[in-house]
């Protein structure tokens, strides 16, 4: 079984990219045409690759000064092999990188699993406005989702 490789999205991932999500249940209708979800100088996704398989993928998307990581997901048959772990962690260096300090995520799911990045759960009432703008807070994720921060070192 071939290794797993951690590499930026390459122009044709995308249609990959909504296979993935749309299996996992997140949302994928903002990503055609996300105007906040990466640029020239960080790229909204890094995709976890096994072959020529997508087997994992997140994103970063710009929020004013801090960052929304979203679009975490990995393929059913590869769950349970660090790939979501190995995903997140690369999204917050890169984020760091940028001297991006401040990291927001919505989650309906798992928000026990993302404290283990030192996210911790937060009021919606608290969001930055570049939170609050971004469609995903907006509207795609509901009012039930849990909003959480990671602030950097």
């Amino acid at each position: 079984m071939q290794d797993v490789i951690i590499r930026e999205e390459e122009r044709g991932d995308r249609v990959e990219i909504l296979r993935l999500l749309a299996g996992s249940t997140l949302p994928i209708s903002d990503l055609a045409e996300a105007p906040n979800l990466g640029d020239d100088t960080e790229p909204a996704f890094v995709l976890a690759v096994r072959g020529n398989t997508v087997a994992g993928c997140a994103a970063l998307e710009n929020a004013g000064d801090a960052r929304l990581l979203r679009s975490v997901a990995v393929s059913e048959d590869e769950r349970g092999r660090g790939i979501g772990e190995r995903l997140v962690r690369e999204r917050i260096a890169s984020a760091e990188a940028g001297n991006v300090q401040t990291i927001y995520l919505l989650t309906e799911t798992v928000p026990v699993w993302f404290e283990r990045f030192g996210f911790q759960t937060i009021p919606r009432a608290e969001a930055p406005p570049g939170v609050r703008e971004s469609t995903e807070f907006r509207s795609l994720c509901g009012e039930g989702a849990t909003l959480m921060v990671r602030r950097g070192p």
